[in-house]
């Protein structure tokens, strides 16, 4: 678990300078969406916190174009690694 958080608290800072070398490295190719949300870095805010399973990686942002490259990202993610996660996209709710 100790090797999960330390993997997810690196990411917003890299995200942030719109670094998505990591998921290509883990998929062997560009991820969907990861060119525009490089290119929209400046309106999207990347926040790691634990949780008692892990940690996770809440993705911010209020821009279209941005939200939408976003939700191409988490679907190709919970496709690729098989969550078994809901696509859809929907906000999360306040205090979560």
């Amino acid at each position: 678990m100790a090797e999960v958080r330390m993997h997810l608290n690196h990411l917003p800072t890299m995200f942030g300078a719109g670094d998505f070398s990591t998921p290509m490295g883990v998929h062997d190719q560009v991820v969907p969406g990861t060119k525009e949300m490089a290119a929209l870095r400046d309106r999207i805010r990347y926040r790691y916190s634990e949780t008692p399973r892990g940690g996770r990686v809440d993705i911010i942002a209020t821009d279209p174009a941005a939200i939408a490259a976003i939700h191409r990202f988490l679907r190709f993610q919970i496709e690729d690694h098989k969550t078994g996660d809901d696509p859809t996209p929907r906000p999360r709710p306040s205090g979560r």
